[in-house]
């Protein structure tokens, strides 16, 4: 299976510069559905970290990785 992420959110995705965002990102050309679900996961509980506040206000980050992760969940599912 392959994931398509725009340079753009790629880009993006690395600055965030987590260890296991970037092993999933190396292989996404040709990575297992098992993988993907995997990132997908990490990716939404990845994301939650990142809301802002108290009343859990969106962040650049949050919302970006919630919108790759929505994308492996469309493929995967």
């Amino acid at each position: 299976m392959q994931i398509r992420i725009s340079n753009e959110d790629l880009k993006a995705l690395k600055k965030i510069k987590d260890p296991r965002i970037n092993r999933y990102l190396s292989k996404i050309e040709n990575i297992s559905e098992d993988e993907a679900i995997a990132f997908m996961e990490y990716l939404y509980d990845k994301s939650n970290e990142y809301l802002k506040g108290k009343n859990y206000t969106d962040t650049p980050e949050s919302i970006l990785l919630e919108k790759t992760a929505d994308y492996i969940y469309d493929i995967t599912k």
